[in-house]
């Protein structure tokens, strides 16, 4: 499976990658250690590396960055799963102005254990899909900001090693909102349903 230039703007079937700025830190979360901490102020153009044992949820990242980004956000999320706790913070910040336009993208195998919470969320989305999707994360726009997060921690929460990246590139957002946008317009960038159709899943998610 061949890789797509890392300088294309726009994903072609299969995986790929792209290389984020040369200034790079890292961050180490645990219940002890706040947020602000182990991320720090973000800056332009930064890749910031973390690892968090239950310290902050995907939701609280989210609210954390909207705070230095400044509001009303645009806000892309993805996971495979979600819970009342992430809806509740979710609405919590709409309701507040700090999250303007809000998609999401869950698992589509999730959605009978994540009923309740989204049913509770959908209402309050701009767009919605359900696809077959693994991927957690956000991609978020205020102001002159680009923020993106891909990340192990599912809009969930859970005390659990985590880790993952917040990019302050605005090239790494483009890149994700290049696969993000068509999926949640019903389509399927990746061609994934063509290939889960011939690769047979394993494990247990």
């Amino acid at each position: 499976m061949s890789l797509f230039p890392i300088t294309s703007a726009t994903p072609t079937n299969g995986t790929g990658a792209i290389r984020g700025p040369g200034r790079r830190n890292f961050g180490l979360g645990t219940p002890a250690v706040a947020l602000a901490d182990a991320i720090g102020r973000l800056q332009p153009d930064m890749d910031v590396h973390f690892v968090s044992a239950g310290a902050w949820s995907l939701h609280d990242l989210i609210r954390y960055t909207i705070v230095q980004t400044g509001a009303p956000a645009a806000v892309v999320a993805f996971t495979w799963s979600i819970t009342s706790s992430a809806v509740d913070a979710i609405l919590d910040m709409k309701a507040g102005g700090q999250i303007g336009e809000f998609d999401l993208v869950m698992d589509a195998a999730q959605k009978k254990l994540s009923r309740d919470a989204f049913e509770t969320i959908r209402p309050h989305c701009r767009r919605v899909r359900l696809a077959q999707i693994h991927a957690k994360g956000f991609a978020l726009a205020a102001g002159d900001w680009r923020v993106v997060c891909v990340t192990s921690q599912n809009m969930t929460t859970n005390p659990r090693c985590e880790a993952g990246v917040v990019s302050t590139s605005p090239a790494v957002y483009q890149f994700h909102r290049a696969w993000l946008d068509p999926l949640l317009e019903g389509g399927d960038p990746l061609n994934v349903e063509a290939v889960a159709q011939t690769v047979e899943a394993e494990g247990g998610d």
